[in-house]
């Protein structure tokens, strides 16, 4: 067992030495590299605008939307491509966008931008994006609504391939920021730190509101950043630093809120009405099913269960006592059906035929006598 040991010893010692003799001949060749010449980043810009149909179908449908990617955009189509215009796009390249009902579009060398007039398209005035308060968040928007904010990062919680950001504004209103694939994922793990000012910008609103607390995603579009370049965002950023002078204080006062919103939704349950037997629903039919063998199991005859007015409504505390005292009378029936049944039989032992050529005898090994060995004995 020593030699084992000395030998992996031996191995592991040799496989660090050549590792540290890789890492210094590439330290040796990036520092020489250094010196030489200055390191540049080979970043191709790109340019992805959202863009809505100006003629729907239908006045009474919501126009389409699609999502536009230029590579390398200059200045002038930059500023073509400005928010509120109203354009004619030709040659673009269509494919479907991944995991969304949205088309992707994408730009050429032959794609041509012409500009349309208001008055011809019929539509009404192009209303400029707002910054949305988190109290107008909370009070109730449509799904996958385009939401900017500016608000100060309270804590965050990961919860396997999805990272929880809560913000907070001055008026301690809170919200849930989801983040698929991590903060690092994103490039997020500077920015939503503790205690930061941020402005997000394209935040998709959800219906999610637990613990009264509304929530936003993050996609592809989204950005957050504590210097943006719009300039009421800016602007809104930085009236939300001088009302929050201490972000030390607010930040605990903002943690002790979202503790008590998260401990009184669990420790408040909703009241919830069963439904009568005779219902329609098959959600209601699986319940009844659910409650019918549930009670069938813990002994409960079928007059019993006819008798119970289930119409009635009963509180979680009241139903989850009565589930633990039937699995209670249930275990302890199965623990007197197990004292019923007699000890087991004791264990055979397991046949193991031992080989013929294990249960002979140590014998020595012979010794072949050779010629050296009989001139030596006659020499003596």
């Amino acid at each position: 067992m020593s030699k084992k040991r000395i030998l992996h010893n031996y191995k592991e010692n040799l496989q660090n030495n050549r590792a540290d003799i890789v890492r210094r001949r590439y330290e040796k060749a990036w520092s020489k590299l250094s010196e030489e010449e200055t390191l540049k980043r080979d970043v191709v810009p790109i340019l992805k605008v959202k863009l809505v149909d100006c003629f729907p179908p239908k006045s009474n449908q919501t126009p389409g939307t699609a999502l536009l990617t230029v590579w390398k955009p200059n200045e002038q189509t930059i500023t073509t491509l400005g928010e509120g215009k109203r354009l004619k796009i030709y040659n673009l390249q269509v494919s479907k966008y991944k995991g969304n009902n949205l088309v992707q579009l994408s730009a050429n060398r032959a794609t041509i931008y012409r500009a349309v007039h208001a008055s011809s398209t019929g539509q009404k005035p192009f209303e400029a994006r707002k910054e949305f308060t988190l109290r107008e968040i909370s009070n109730g928007l449509k799904p996958n609504v385009e939401v900017d904010v500016v608000a100060v990062v309270i804590s965050q919680s990961c919860q396997h391939n999805l990272t929880l950001v809560y913000v907070a504004d001055f008026d301690l209103n809170l919200l849930r920021i989801k983040v698929w694939g991590g903060l690092e994922s994103q490039g997020l793990q500077d920015v939503m730190k503790e205690k930061n000012f941020v402005a997000a910008c394209n935040l998709l609103s959800q219906p999610d509101n637990r613990c009264g607390i509304p929530s936003v995603k993050y996609y592809e579009l989204s950005l957050v950043t504590s210097n943006p370049s719009n300039k009421k965002l800016r602007n809104s950023l930085y009236e939300l630093r001088k009302a929050v002078p201490n972000p030390d204080l607010f930040t605990k006062k903002a943690k002790a809120k979202l503790d008590e919103l998260c401990r009184s939704n669990w420790s408040t349950p909703k009241r919830q009405n069963v439904t009568p037997m005779n219902g329609t629903s098959s959600e209601s039919a699986g319940k009844r099913r659910r409650t019918t063998d549930t009670l069938m199991e813990t002994g409960v005859s079928a007059q019993k269960l006819e008798k119970t007015p289930l119409s009635s409504t009963i509180t979680p505390r009241q139903n989850t006592s009565g589930l633990l005292e039937s699995r209670k009378r249930m275990l302890h029936s199965k623990r007197r059906k197990l004292d019923l049944l007699a000890d087991p039989s004791p264990i055979s032992p397991i046949p193991n035929a031992v080989p013929a050529s294990v249960r002979k005898p140590f014998q020595a090994p012979r010794r072949i006598r050779t010629e050296t060995d009989d001139t030596e004995n006659e020499e003596e």
